[in-house]
């Protein structure tokens, strides 16, 4: 049990479309860290931008005191991009998770993949199309011509949880994912489909030695009527998960080096979770998630377990972390 001299703060919601699975992460770690802790502090954010404490809306300020750590179970945008750790850094609130800039980097999927791009990692081919400058889906076809024939993911620059995501077999079906796409931003990446193995790998910092290390990997298999591992397939409880997964060594070890390689390329802290596919005994990064989900069932969690760390230890870990900074 860590001593802590004012409140936990357990920060969820926000304006974003992801805030009520926030809300769900939220609750579960209150359940897990209410059995040894009485100071706990949850704050809700709402989607209006607005801060609440039981049900209280207050000023940020007045929410945030007497708070001496802050756990961020929030997702998606303004939760995971930066506009939260700046907050709590004015503050000078000590938190778990990456930094602003590595936040930053890593909402945006145009920018994360240049960076791992640069540091020599796989990752799919792709272009990025805003929408101020594509006002015309018909010419959706100057832009395959760019990128390998499809099967093709269109997907939001900036938003998790695999929404607004689609897989593209037709060109004439492209228009229809773009719109999709982009509800959720003006940004798009239209990426190349590598069919292959869905892996996961958690990343967490050695509390002593402050260095991340790999945990073990996640082999995802979505039910069959879809075709990756999209939104309704994450939360739906049919996808299969593998911990840790039965697959040859040295290509685990492969993913996890390239979890480990792109965790530090970005610069992220305390932890993350890269998603990738394995092609050919190959890792190709998908993304890597700063703020990954933190509840009993979330893959993160559950490759902790594996590596014999309990849920509440994992969450007093990141605690532990966040203070000694």
């Amino acid at each position: 049990m860590i001593n802590i001299n004012g409140d936990i703060g357990i920060i969820m919601g926000g304006p974003s479309s992801e805030h009520d699975i926030s809300l769900r992460s939220g609750q579960m770690l209150i359940s897990a860290l209410s059995k040894k802790y009485n100071n706990l502090k949850p704050l809700v954010v709402t989607q209006e931008g607005k801060w609440q404490v039981e049900n209280k809306t207050m000023q940020m300020d007045e929410a945030l005191s007497d708070i001496k750590v802050a756990i961020l179970a929030t997702h998606g945008q303004w939760g995971e991009d930066g506009h939260l750790q700046a907050i709590l850094e004015h503050f000078k609130i000590p938190y778990t998770g990456s930094r602003v800039g590595a936040s930053l980097a890593a909402f945006d999927k145009s920018v994360s993949r240049g960076i791992f791009r640069l540091n020599e990692l796989e990752v799919p081919q792709a272009f990025t199309i805003e929408r101020n400058s594509f006002s015309n889906t018909d010419r959706v076809k100057d832009v395959l011509n760019l990128i390998p024939k499809g099967p093709w993911v269109v997907k939001p620059t900036e938003a998790g949880s695999s929404v607004g995501i689609s897989v593209v077999k037709k060109e004439e079906d492209m228009p229809r994912a773009l719109e999709e796409a982009w509800k959720y931003g003006p940004s798009i990446l239209i990426e190349e489909y590598i069919d292959g193995i869905e892996v996961t790998c958690g990343i967490l910092e050695n509390i002593k030695t402050k260095q991340p290390q790999a945990l073990p990997l996640t082999q995802i298999i979505p039910p069959a009527h879809h075709i990756f591992f999209d939104f309704s397939a994450k939360y739906s409880g049919e996808t299969q998960e593998i911990t840790p997964a039965k697959l040859d060594k040295k290509l685990v070890s492969a993913a996890q080096d390239t979890a480990l390689q792109a965790h530090k390329a970005i610069g992220a802290r305390h932890y993350s979770r890269v998603d990738m596919i394995l092609k050919d005994g190959k890792p190709y990064v998908l993304e890597l998630n700063t703020l990954p989900g933190l509840t009993a069932e979330s893959l993160l969690p559950k490759q902790a377990q594996a590596a014999g760390i309990g849920f509440t230890e994992l969450l007093e870990h990141l605690m532990g972390l966040a203070l000694a900074e």
